[in-house]
């Protein structure tokens, strides 16, 4: 299949998807409101980080092996540390309500605690899961899970809302909606019919060290800096401006989720062929460029001219604060859209222990950013900053990445 069908396939799907997360998104946004999503956002930013602990980043690998069998068992590795991980969280929490409950521990957990080790499971096999997908190249396999995900999630939260069943409707509602999608993949593909000793798990794991070793860290730092925001303007300024702050996250985001993300997972397949057979993947790292460049002026554009009105408009007169911060992350959007597709790249050569510092750079100024709009009592002076030291992490990572692709 050529890689101009396997992008037409990817965007068509998620075209569709966005619309009803479109749709999704403005029936909730006037049911919950921005500290309800400010607790979302903490509990999601949580369970991503842990996730990317969890798997070592082995989820990674699935991509690179030539053989097929290779493939399937780093799948089965992946899993492998998700259960062993859940297990092992579920004791500790144990421990730490039985602590709790006799005094001995005098803080008090949040609710959400409780529900972090099931979702934090789901996530990394959800990983693995996509990984193994966009390796046989099931396009339309991917595109369904992100569909069935949405709905899930959307069907749960709007449920559990209605019959007033949890305070938390949102977090629960994603725990169930992801975990349903799990299930459903692992009998779909079979995952666990075909059965791998743990010495060849093992051996498996010590050839493919680097991703660990390597990966984890810049993977983790850059997580880290992604979420590092939503807990710092929680604990520096509110709840209530950590929910603005992640809402207008998803709205923005609308773009990269639509046309980024689906160019990203074929390009990420395409390039990993080519760099594999020739050690050079420039011709379509620069081809793919260019599109994300012209495609990424659009919203831009929109965001910068037009978002502080039409966000209100669409998703209701509370969001308004929103809208007027797309002005703010119009230029992030527009930096992030045309690198974090080919973000891939850098970890074809050397340039993976570059990324790490870039990541390190990210982490330290994006929390000196947020310190000093702390210190100076002004919220927007710390999104300008933050936007700005984002922006110049994304313009230094397409540098490397072109680098990386060349094979040098």
């Amino acid at each position: 299949m050529s890689f101009k069908k396997n992008v037409f396939i990817l965007i068509t799907g998620s075209s569709i998807v966005q619309l009803i997360n479109l749709f999704v998104t403005i029936i909730f946004s006037r049911i919950f409101s921005a500290e309800n999503y400010g607790v979302l956002g903490i509990y999601l930013s949580t369970a991503t980080i842990l996730s990317i602990i969890v798997t070592g980043r082995y989820d990674m690998s699935i991509i690179e092996p030539k053989d097929d069998i290779d493939g399937d068992r780093l799948m089965k590795l992946s899993a492998f540390l998700s259960f062993i991980f859940s297990i092992l969280s579920y004791l500790i929490i144990f421990i730490i309500y039985i602590l709790y409950k006799y005094n001995i521990l005098i803080y008090q957990p949040h609710d959400w605690f409780y529900y972090l080790p099931i979702t934090v499971c789901s996530l990394s096999l959800y990983s693995a899961m996509s990984f193994w997908l966009n390796r046989k190249k099931f396009f339309k396999k991917i595109i369904f899970n992100k569909l069935l995900q949405l709905l899930m999630i959307s069907i749960c939260t709007y449920i559990i809302y209605k019959l007033e069943f949890h305070t938390n409707s949102l977090i629960i509602g994603h725990i169930l909606g992801l975990l349903s999608v799990v299930i459903y993949n692992i009998f779909d593909i079979k995952m666990f019919n075909e059965k791998h000793k743990l010495k060849e798990l093992v051996d498996l794991a010590k050839r493919y060290i680097k991703y660990p070793k390597y990966l984890l860290p810049s993977t983790l730092a850059s997580e880290l800096s992604s979420s590092l925001p939503i807990y710092l303007i929680s604990s520096f300024f509110s709840s209530q401006l950590s929910g603005y702050y992640f809402f207008t996250l998803r709205i923005v985001s609308l773009p990269i989720s639509l046309f980024g993300n689906s160019i990203g997972e074929v390009y990420r397949q395409e390039a990993s062929v080519n760099y594999s057979k020739y050690g050079d993947c420039s011709y379509i790292y620069l081809k793919t460029l260019k599109k994300l460049i012209l495609l990424g002026t659009v919203p831009l554009l929109l965001f910068y001219f037009l978002g502080e009105y039409f966000v209100p408009y669409i998703w209701g007169s509370q969001w308004e604060y929103s809208g007027r911060l797309t002005k703010y992350f119009s230029f992030l959007i527009f930096f992030q859209f045309i690198s974090t597709p080919l973000s891939y790249t850098i970890h074809f050569n050397r340039y993976v222990n570059f990324d790490t510092y870039l990541q390190l750079f990210r982490l330290i100024f994006t929390f000196i950013s947020f310190y000093i709009g702390y210190i100076l009592k002004n919220f927007d002076y710390a999104i300008i900053n933050y936007v700005f030291v984002y922006s110049v992490y994304y313009i230094l990572h397409s540098i490397y990445q072109y680098k990386s692709s060349l094979g040098i």
